[in-house]
């Protein structure tokens, strides 16, 4: 079986989509917490700490990988996510 060389635009933008659903939804679960919830007081918080891990993909994929179209496409759902979050939430 042979894997295919995804770099394209698309699949940088939906791993990082789901990355970054994965992180928000850990970062609920954590919210839950007694612990956790004081820090957690402004409703920005999850959705920008979960934007790290697709920081770091994105970095993993320019410089190690050298993936240009699927850093490009990480880089596209960072900045639309850090957009609506603080123009909206």
């Amino acid at each position: 079986m042979t894997w295919k060389n995804h770099n394209s635009i698309l699949a940088g933008f939906l791993a990082g989509l789901l990355l970054y659903g994965l992180t928000y939804a850990l970062l609920l679960a954590l919210w839950q917490l007694p612990a956790v919830a004081n820090y957690l007081t402004q409703a920005r918080i999850p959705f920008l700490l979960a934007l790290i891990p697709n920081l770091l993909l994105m970095r993993f994929w320019l410089l190690n990988k050298d993936k240009q179209a699927s850093g490009k496409g990480v880089l596209l759902l960072t900045f639309i996510a850090m957009l609506v979050v603080f123009f909206f939430v």
